[in-house]
């Protein structure tokens, strides 16, 4: 399998949306299980290193949800800022607008399958301990096209040019 070299290219939103999608759940998923092996591993074993164990486990599935925005932001903006330093041709301008609207549209249904998945059964649970993550994939779609313009801007808002140089002259 070949993977695309370029650097800040307009198919990185796609990766965005999955990847980011897919942390959500897998976090949703790891919180709910510790939810339930917790109680039965605190019962279970009398030692004071399975209560720090439990506790020392609780206060680092809390730092997830801050940790979760981190990723998603940082790695949208790590995104545009690489397209600054690819060379494209305003020609594709229009092509990768398309992209853009195709990744808007799929970006509302994985809004929408996040949240219901969050709010069903022992997820519910998980889902309350991460309200900046339900927040944020709740407005994934406004998230996914700002990352999106901010990605033409950068990739086609470049001043082409020869080797000429702007100088100051005094």
């Amino acid at each position: 399998m070949k993977f695309n070299t370029q650097k800040g290219s307009i198919q990185d939103l796609f990766y965005i949306l999955f990847i980011i999608f897919a942390i959500g759940i897998s976090l949703l998923v790891g919180r709910t299980l510790w939810n339930e092996i917790a109680p039965a591993l605190s019962g279970k074993l009398d030692s004071n290193a399975a209560l720090n164990l439990v506790n020392t486990m609780d206060a680092s599935f809390a730092v997830f949800d801050y940790i979760f925005l981190f990723i998603g932001i940082g790695i949208g903006l790590g995104i545009v800022i690489l397209a600054f330093m690819t060379e494209s041709h305003p020609v594709f301008a229009f092509i990768s607008l398309l992209f853009v609207a195709i990744a808007l549209l799929l970006a509302a249904p994985f809004s929408n399958v996040f949240i219901e998945f969050a709010n069903k059964g022992k997820l519910a649970a998980a889902s309350a301990n991460y309200p900046l993550m339900v927040t944020f994939m709740t407005n994934y779609p406004l998230f996914i096209m700002s990352i999106g313009f901010l990605l033409l801007i950068a990739l086609y808002g470049k001043v082409r040019g020869g080797s000429a140089r702007l100088t100051i002259s005094q």
